[in-house]
């Protein structure tokens, strides 16, 4: 503490500036990774726009434990309309997913391999609200800091003398 008050004012001022700074970018950094993440899962379970359902089977799951809690991958069989069977992998959820368990296909009629596994399993929603709240407490950390360096700012200017 003793070298931190050894410093003039304005360097104090100039590197808590910077520490405030790189704080909120670390944290928008994190905030938008996390909203990209879910978006990017979302996708990969909405229904295509111009696609066909119809019901798969989960074939089997295998479950990963990533540090974070479980995540459950499921190889699903779908037969489409032309009675031809695909499977394809849906993507990690959150949710446990159990071999012969009905699921929701949706598929392109002319690409029957692009199918995303419809069912509900929002675990999306819950890292696009990460990063939302991520985003605010980044505007937080700047609001905060921009409104103490102008105060820390006035003081300093208040106890200098002015050089004429």
């Amino acid at each position: 503490m003793g070298l931190w008050r050894a410093l003039p004012n304005k360097t104090q001022l100039r590197i808590g500036k910077s520490a405030v700074i790189l704080a909120a970018l670390a944290v928008g950094v994190f905030s938008v990774s996390r909203v990209a993440s879910g978006l990017t899962d979302r996708s990969a379970i909405e229904p295509f726009a111009n696609g066909a359902m119809t019901t798969g089977t989960v074939l089997s799951v295998s479950e990963a434990d990533y540090k974070t809690g479980a995540s459950y991958i499921a190889i699903i069989t779908f037969t489409d309309s032309s009675g031809i069977q695909h499977t394809f992998t849906a993507p990690a959820s959150p949710q446990p997913v159990y071999a012969s368990e009905p699921a929701q296909v949706s598929y392109l009629p002319t690409d029957p391999l692009s199918a995303h596994d419809v069912t509900a399993r929002p675990a999306w929603q819950a890292e696009v609200g990460q990063g939302s709240l991520g985003a605010v407490t980044a505007t937080a950390i700047l609001a905060l800091g921009a409104l103490r360096w102008r105060r820390s700012r006035s003081a300093v200017a208040g106890a200098e003398p002015e050089s004429r």
